[in-house]
């Protein structure tokens, strides 16, 4: 019987030390990487840079810096901008179509390279 209640308080510690760490670790580690870079951000007069230092976000172009700036002027592009930025990632509009090309032409070859029945060759094709 007491191994019993030892497990269970083993087991209910585990569970509630769980729900703490998940609940409050962000917000730990979401401050302090915010005091990093407050304290990264303090120059001073010898650390300042010089030269062509801008305030002005500079935007990056990507393999296609054409479809990129398509994408700056259409609603469906400001959405997909707006979500690259979201998610994080160093990317561009025009190389997530680039990749999105890639990977549509890999799922078309791949099949029709490795699998000798015609029908599955063209199911691939459909699906992706």
């Amino acid at each position: 019987m007491v191994l019993a209640i030892l497990v269970f308080l083993l087991v209910a510690g585990a569970v509630a030390g769980g729900y703490v760490a998940i609940a409050h670790l962000p917000q730990i580690l979401e401050g302090r990487r915010l005091e990093k870079r407050l304290r990264g951000s303090r120059l001073t007069a010898v650390d300042a840079p010089s030269g062509d230092a801008t305030v002005v976000m500079a935007h990056a172009e990507g393999p296609v810096p054409i479809f990129d700036r398509a994408v700056g002027s259409d609603e469906a592009g400001d959405s997909l901008t707006r979500l690259i930025e979201q998610s994080g990632v160093k990317t561009t509009a025009s190389a997530v179509l680039v990749m999105s090309i890639a990977a549509a032409a890999l799922a078309v070859a791949v099949p029709h390279d490795h699998v000798r029945q015609p029908w599955a060759r063209w199911s691939a094709v459909s699906s992706a």
